[in-house]
Protein backbone atom coordinates (compact mmCIF):
# COMPACT_ATOMS: atom_id res chain seq x y z
CA UNK A 1 0.00 0.00 0.00
CA UNK A 2 1.47 3.27 -1.05
CA UNK A 3 1.57 6.35 1.20
CA UNK A 4 -1.15 7.80 -1.07
CA UNK A 5 -3.41 4.80 -0.37
CA UNK A 6 -2.82 5.19 3.39
CA UNK A 7 -3.58 8.92 3.10
CA UNK A 8 -6.88 8.15 1.37
CA UNK A 9 -7.65 5.57 4.06
CA UNK A 10 -7.06 8.20 6.75
CA UNK A 11 -9.05 10.86 4.87
CA UNK A 12 -12.07 8.58 4.64
CA UNK A 13 -11.88 7.63 8.31
CA UNK A 14 -12.53 11.25 9.29
CA UNK A 15 -15.82 11.36 7.34
CA UNK A 16 -18.11 11.85 10.35
CA UNK A 17 -15.80 14.58 11.64
CA UNK A 18 -16.32 16.61 8.45
CA UNK A 19 -20.07 16.69 9.15
CA UNK A 20 -19.43 17.95 12.68
CA UNK A 21 -17.16 20.69 11.36
CA UNK A 22 -19.80 21.68 8.81
CA UNK A 23 -22.48 21.88 11.50
CA UNK A 24 -20.22 23.88 13.81
CA UNK A 25 -19.31 26.32 11.04
CA UNK A 26 -22.96 26.64 9.97
CA UNK A 27 -24.07 27.47 13.52
CA UNK A 28 -21.30 30.07 13.76
CA UNK A 29 -22.45 31.67 10.50
CA UNK A 30 -19.28 30.84 8.59
CA UNK A 31 -20.09 30.69 4.88
CA UNK A 32 -17.73 27.83 4.13
CA UNK A 33 -19.75 25.31 6.16
CA UNK A 34 -20.66 23.50 2.93
CA UNK A 35 -16.98 22.55 2.57
CA UNK A 36 -17.48 20.05 5.40
CA UNK A 37 -20.46 18.54 3.61
CA UNK A 38 -18.42 18.19 0.41
CA UNK A 39 -15.53 16.65 2.39
CA UNK A 40 -17.98 14.15 3.94
CA UNK A 41 -19.35 13.19 0.51
CA UNK A 42 -15.79 12.78 -0.79
CA UNK A 43 -14.90 10.64 2.26
CA UNK A 44 -17.80 8.30 1.48
CA UNK A 45 -16.74 8.06 -2.17
CA UNK A 46 -13.11 7.41 -1.18
CA UNK A 47 -14.23 4.74 1.31
CA UNK A 48 -16.28 2.95 -1.35
CA UNK A 49 -13.38 3.16 -3.80
CA UNK A 50 -10.92 1.77 -1.23
CA UNK A 51 -13.30 -1.05 -0.36
CA UNK A 52 -13.68 -1.94 -4.05
CA UNK A 53 -9.91 -2.37 -4.32
CA UNK A 54 -9.67 -4.94 -1.52
CA UNK A 55 -10.32 -7.90 -3.83
CA UNK A 56 -7.90 -6.85 -6.57
CA UNK A 57 -5.12 -9.23 -5.58
CA UNK A 58 -5.20 -13.01 -5.65
CA UNK A 59 -6.84 -14.85 -2.81
CA UNK A 60 -5.07 -17.15 -0.35
CA UNK A 61 -6.62 -19.53 2.18
CA UNK A 62 -5.05 -19.31 5.64
CA UNK A 63 -6.01 -19.97 9.22
CA UNK A 64 -5.92 -16.97 11.50
CA UNK A 65 -5.34 -16.54 15.21
CA UNK A 66 -7.09 -13.49 16.64
CA UNK A 67 -5.12 -11.42 19.16
CA UNK A 68 -7.54 -8.53 19.65
CA UNK A 69 -10.62 -6.84 18.31
CA UNK A 70 -9.72 -3.40 16.94
CA UNK A 71 -13.37 -2.29 16.62
CA UNK A 72 -13.37 -1.20 20.23
CA UNK A 73 -10.68 1.35 19.38
CA UNK A 74 -13.24 3.34 17.40
CA UNK A 75 -14.64 4.85 20.61
CA UNK A 76 -11.32 6.36 21.64
CA UNK A 77 -10.92 7.45 18.02
CA UNK A 78 -14.28 9.24 18.22
CA UNK A 79 -13.00 11.30 21.18
CA UNK A 80 -11.05 13.26 18.59
CA UNK A 81 -14.41 14.51 17.29
CA UNK A 82 -15.00 16.67 20.39
CA UNK A 83 -12.92 19.79 19.50
CA UNK A 84 -15.49 21.12 16.99
CA UNK A 85 -18.12 21.00 19.73
CA UNK A 86 -15.94 22.93 22.17
CA UNK A 87 -14.86 25.68 19.78
CA UNK A 88 -17.20 28.62 19.58
CA UNK A 89 -15.31 30.50 16.86
CA UNK A 90 -13.12 29.02 14.17
CA UNK A 91 -12.49 32.52 12.83
CA UNK A 92 -10.48 33.37 15.99
CA UNK A 93 -6.86 32.18 15.43
CA UNK A 94 -6.37 31.83 19.19
CA UNK A 95 -9.03 29.11 19.15
CA UNK A 96 -8.43 27.59 15.73
CA UNK A 97 -4.64 27.17 15.89
CA UNK A 98 -4.66 24.72 18.84
CA UNK A 99 -7.22 22.59 16.99
CA UNK A 100 -5.08 22.60 13.85
CA UNK A 101 -2.06 21.53 15.92
CA UNK A 102 -4.14 18.83 17.66
CA UNK A 103 -5.34 17.35 14.35
CA UNK A 104 -1.91 17.61 12.73
CA UNK A 105 -0.43 15.66 15.64
CA UNK A 106 -3.25 13.14 15.50
CA UNK A 107 -2.85 12.61 11.75
CA UNK A 108 0.90 12.11 12.18
CA UNK A 109 0.39 9.51 14.93
CA UNK A 110 -2.40 7.71 13.10
CA UNK A 111 -0.35 7.56 9.91
CA UNK A 112 2.50 5.92 11.81
CA UNK A 113 0.35 3.24 13.45
CA UNK A 114 -2.14 0.55 12.46
CA UNK A 115 -4.86 2.67 14.07
CA UNK A 116 -5.18 4.27 10.64
CA UNK A 117 -7.32 1.27 9.63
CA UNK A 118 -9.97 1.94 12.28
CA UNK A 119 -12.63 3.56 10.16
CA UNK A 120 -16.14 4.35 11.44
CA UNK A 121 -17.49 3.58 7.95
CA UNK A 122 -16.32 -0.04 8.28
CA UNK A 123 -18.08 -0.48 11.59
CA UNK A 124 -21.23 1.24 10.32
CA UNK A 125 -21.15 -1.06 7.26
CA UNK A 126 -20.99 -4.19 9.43
CA UNK A 127 -17.29 -4.95 8.99
CA UNK A 128 -15.04 -5.99 11.84
CA UNK A 129 -11.36 -5.24 12.40
CA UNK A 130 -9.03 -7.66 14.13
CA UNK A 131 -5.36 -7.85 14.98
CA UNK A 132 -4.10 -11.36 14.52
CA UNK A 133 -1.52 -13.73 13.09
CA UNK A 134 -1.62 -15.89 10.01
CA UNK A 135 -0.94 -19.61 10.28
CA UNK A 136 2.81 -20.16 10.19
CA UNK A 137 3.73 -16.51 10.71
CA UNK A 138 4.93 -14.53 13.69
CA UNK A 139 4.03 -11.22 12.07
CA UNK A 140 1.05 -9.34 13.44
CA UNK A 141 -1.53 -8.33 10.82
CA UNK A 142 -4.74 -6.31 10.67
CA UNK A 143 -7.76 -8.09 9.24
CA UNK A 144 -10.86 -6.36 7.88
CA UNK A 145 -13.73 -8.79 7.47
CA UNK A 146 -17.48 -8.94 7.13
CA UNK A 147 -17.54 -12.01 9.40
CA UNK A 148 -18.91 -11.12 12.81
CA UNK A 149 -16.97 -13.70 14.79
CA UNK A 150 -13.70 -15.43 14.11
CA UNK A 151 -12.62 -18.41 16.15
CA UNK A 152 -8.90 -19.12 16.37
CA UNK A 153 -7.93 -21.43 13.55
CA UNK A 154 -10.78 -20.43 11.21
CA UNK A 155 -9.78 -20.72 7.55
CA UNK A 156 -10.45 -17.50 5.66
CA UNK A 157 -10.13 -16.39 2.08
CA UNK A 158 -7.68 -13.51 2.38
CA UNK A 159 -6.85 -10.68 0.01
CA UNK A 160 -3.59 -8.89 0.72
CA UNK A 161 -4.30 -5.15 0.80
CA UNK A 162 -0.92 -4.09 2.19
CA UNK A 163 1.86 -6.69 1.95
CA UNK A 164 2.15 -8.67 5.18
CA UNK A 165 0.20 -6.03 7.18
CA UNK A 166 -3.41 -5.55 6.07
CA UNK A 167 -5.76 -8.22 4.75
CA UNK A 168 -9.38 -8.34 3.76
CA UNK A 169 -10.97 -11.65 4.66
CA UNK A 170 -14.16 -13.50 3.84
Amino acid sequence: MTPWFRTLFLFSSFGPLYVLFAASLYVQGVRLWWGGVIAFAMAVIVFLWLKSRFKRKSVIRKAITVESNLDEGVFSYLVSYFPPFMTDSFSDPAKAIPIVIFYATMVFLLFRSSTIYINPFFIASGYRLYRGRLEGSNRSIVLITNRQDIIDGDMLSLYEVHPSRLYFGE
